[in-house]
């Protein structure tokens, strides 16, 4: 029994890998051909996806989050979620509403958000993937707590991608977000938190771009190498013209809730305004993470129809 059981976790393993060695090897040609700036396609139609193995997906939907605050009110609206280890990361999976869906939290940054992608893509095959979470707004027109599904990703490099929604997907649906429709801008993905108001704006006016997060680009680059419909969905945590505490970016390097909770005790320690900045951005993270949860609850519906 042992020897069967070894077997088996060493063919999957080698199974694993070679997935693994062929999604790189396709990400790093995707890349190569995107380097000059153009104005490319995120992902092709299902169909494509469904031809290189006709394989039958286990999930409709997989969700890459960076943070815990972002993936524990998704997790509230699924039912009977089962935890699932492998690659590295922790999935949840469950039905949200009609549509199966996992998620995974990657953790702050492209670096991890491209190896939960590629984690989740090869553990679960969704038809599709969502990159949701958080984002900063840049401009005006956004408000904290609107939702932004960018149908352009911009890089810090200066590269572009273009997303296009699923078909079945649209404001004809009347899809709404706190009672008017989600709002369309392009999204800039950054190295690290941006700050300060100043900031903000001047990347707004150097980019174009409307709202600010750190790992949608990296999640839309291995979608297009795996051929799968990437969406973005990010809910507006902090505005244009605020400024966040220091504090929020040291917590981004800490990547264990342990560390997290050392050093919001020391910073709280060392400076005691820091604990009311603490609490409002908690408060602002529980309210944003229900709204993004909402939101994703309301339009699983159109992921579960026939492409």
């Amino acid at each position: 029994m042992v020897f069967q059981h070894w077997i088996r976790a060493t063919i999957h393993e080698a199974a694993g890998e070679a997935m693994r060695q062929a999604l790189g090897d396709s990400l790093r040609s995707s890349r190569a051909a995107s380097d000059p700036p153009s104005d490319q396609q995120a992902h092709p139609s299902h169909s494509a996806a469904e031809e290189q193995g006709g394989i039958e997906f286990p999930v409709q939907v997989g969700i890459v989050v960076a943070l815990p605050a972002e993936a524990e009110a998704i997790k509230k609206k699924m039912e009977n979620p089962i935890a699932l280890v492998g690659e590295g990361f922790t999935a949840y999976a469950g039905r949200i509403g009609p549509c199966p869906t996992a998620i995974v939290t990657a953790g702050p940054g492209e670096e991890p958000a491209r190896r939960a992608t590629a984690a989740l893509l090869l553990g679960h095959r969704p038809r599709y993937i969502l990159a949701a979470g958080f984002a900063g707004g840049l401009v005006p027109q956004l408000d904290r707590y609107d939702i932004v599904i960018p149908s352009v990703l911009l890089h810090h490099t200066g590269r572009k991608l273009r997303l296009d929604a699923p078909p079945a997907f649209g404001a004809e649906d009347g899809v709404e977000s706190r009672g008017q429709p989600w709002k369309i801008g392009p999204l800039l993905t950054a190295q690290r938190v941006i700050r300060e108001p100043e900031e903000k704006q001047r990347l707004a006016a150097e980019t174009g771009a409307w709202a600010v997060d750190m790992e949608s680009f990296a999640v839309a680059e291995v979608c297009r190498a795996a051929k799968i419909p990437m969406l973005a969905v990010r809910v507006i945590s902090d505005t244009w013209d605020e400024r966040l505490p220091k504090e929020v970016a040291y917590l981004l390097d800490k990547r264990h809730l342990a560390q997290q909770v050392g050093y919001a005790a020391g910073a709280i320690i060392r400076r005691w305004a820091t604990l009311k900045e603490l609490w409002r951005l908690y408060e602002v993270t529980v309210k944003a993470g229900d709204r993004l949860a909402d939101f994703i609850a309301t339009v699983s519906p159109h992921f579960s129809r026939p492409p």
